[in-house]
């Protein structure tokens, strides 16, 4: 990745990627319950799969990227849409993605799929056991 890319990536520290791993579970299993979308990235090459994670979002929002409790960067939407590669390895890390406000999630798991879900979709919160609008 460029330089000026890297300056826009933000490594969380180890207690924050550990607050945010709860809500990224949380995230991840609303996602896949069922998603509104997916992708098998061993079915298409990585220029079509950019492409179908910008139809899912806008490249304006800054996200949350969490693979673990230890593990958790803050970027643009466009950083990871353009170089998702980068931060998702097959047979290797599950990672979910999603902005600050939880208007929708992205998740990647190990198997090589991408699934994604807009809040309209009905994120549920754990605490209240509502509807997130």
């Amino acid at each position: 990745m460029p330089e000026d890319v890297l300056r826009s990536i933000w490594a969380l520290r180890r207690d924050k990627a550990r607050q945010y791993f709860p809500q990224s579970l949380r995230i991840d299993e609303w996602i896949r319950e069922p998603p509104a979308r997916e992708i098998d990235i061993d079915a298409h090459d990585e220029n079509l799969v950019s492409e179908w994670l910008r139809e899912c979002v806008s490249d304006a929002e800054m996200v949350i990227a969490s693979w673990s409790e230890a593990e958790a960067l803050y970027l643009p939407w466009s950083v990871f849409r353009k170089y998702w590669s980068s931060f998702c390895y097959p047979s290797s890390d599950d990672v979910t993605v999603w902005p600050p406000d939880e208007q929708w999630g992205l998740s990647f798991a190990h198997s090589g799929k991408f699934s994604w879900r807009d809040a309209g979709e009905g994120l549920r919160t754990k605490d209240k056991g509502r509807t997130k609008n």
